[in-house]
């Protein structure tokens, strides 16, 4: 038993339109239209794989923007605690001074 054809009706007229545009007949406006169906195909795919190359990047981007905000974070708080040893030990250093009769005694 045969398998029945289906003819999607706008890509019949769009064959017969571009017959006609062409100048053409519908066989060799088929190829056309087909031709024109696949590059469209293709661009769509060319964008899609563009937009997820331009995500990705994006991603990374993001995800190195958030590293040195970690580590000017994190440089950050080293200073903080930077300042205050050196202020401890600027304190101990004042009263052991002062304990062995230097200025200020």
């Amino acid at each position: 038993m045969a398998e029945a054809v289906v003819f999607d009706p706008a890509v019949v007229r769009s064959w017969g339109l571009a017959a006609q545009a062409s100048g053409g007949d519908v066989q060799s406006a088929r190829g056309k239209v087909t031709a024109a169906a696949e590059d469209a195909a293709c661009a769509h795919m060319a964008g899609l794989s563009t937009h997820h190359a331009t995500q990705t990047y994006m991603s990374r981007v993001k995800h190195g923007v958030r590293r040195v905000a970690d580590d000017v974070t994190g440089t950050g708080d080293k200073l903080v605690d930077t300042v205050a040893v050196v202020r401890s030990a600027d304190d101990a250093s004042a009263d052991l001074f002062t304990r062995w009769g230097g200025p200020g005694s």
